[in-house]
């Protein structure tokens, strides 16, 4: 199962079958991203759900081998809800292949990082919903918006303007690897959410974007 896959779904064996789970239908994201031009389609989700709203609430537990989430948390209003949620839709030994963008090689390089705190008090007061503040923070951080289209101030933006960017899914939260470890680990000390760490890939790895780290896990 992949969450998120965008226009460019993670690459598998051609005998894995593959689920996608996305909470907009293809023409929906093409409209959204104009950006993209040719590049290739969306893929029409098998499993149409709002990570935030319903998070994986309509796969059983215990029903998954394999779960992918490539350039996926960082969207998120409660990263570790979904972090406990994948835990929760994996067969026991399960993987999970977890990839983060660096925030100090994407736009998010002139903004502080996402406090563990903040997402742990997100969890305790169970967050559904991106707010303004949220996409604010991203638009004054990051040349006041995603992809060019930075055509008003941050500080004059209107309902319109945040609901765009809310529906295109703005980095909500930004790590390094060492922050994001933090993550992980208070997932394994205070909630049970517990993994094998098989492999990582550290920022900048030979043979990638360069501008990602990510985890090879196995649920204990």
């Amino acid at each position: 199962m992949e969450v998120g896959p965008g226009h460019v779904p993670f690459p598998v064996s051609t005998v894995a079958e593959v689920q996608f789970v996305d909470r907009w239908e293809p023409y929906f994201n093409s409209n959204l991203f104009p950006e993209l031009g040719a590049e290739p389609g969306f893929p029409k989700p098998d499993i149409l759900v709002n990570l935030d709203e319903t998070r994986l609430e309509g796969i059983a537990s215990c029903s998954q081998e394999f779960v992918i989430a490539s350039h996926v948390i960082e969207h998120l209003a409660n990263p570790i809800a979904f972090l406990v949620e994948v835990h929760r839709v994996l067969k026991q030994d399960g993987n999970f292949v977890l990839l983060v963008p660096d925030r100090h090689s994407t736009f998010d390089r002139g903004r502080p990082p996402t406090p563990l705190e903040h997402i742990v008090k997100e969890l305790e007061q169970d967050v559904r919903y991106v707010d303004d503040q949220h996409i604010l923070d991203f638009l004054n951080h990051t040349s006041g918006s995603l992809h060019g289209r930075d055509d008003q101030s941050a500080s004059r933006v209107s309902p319109e303007y945040l609901e765009l960017h809310r529906q295109r899914s703005v980095h909500v939260h930004c790590w390094d690897i060492s922050e994001f470890k933090l993550v992980l680990d208070y997932c394994d000390n205070h909630l049970g959410v517990k993994w094998e760490f098989l492999d990582f890939m550290p920022p900048q790895a030979p043979g990638t974007n360069g501008d990602e780290f990510g985890w090879l896990l196995r649920k204990r």
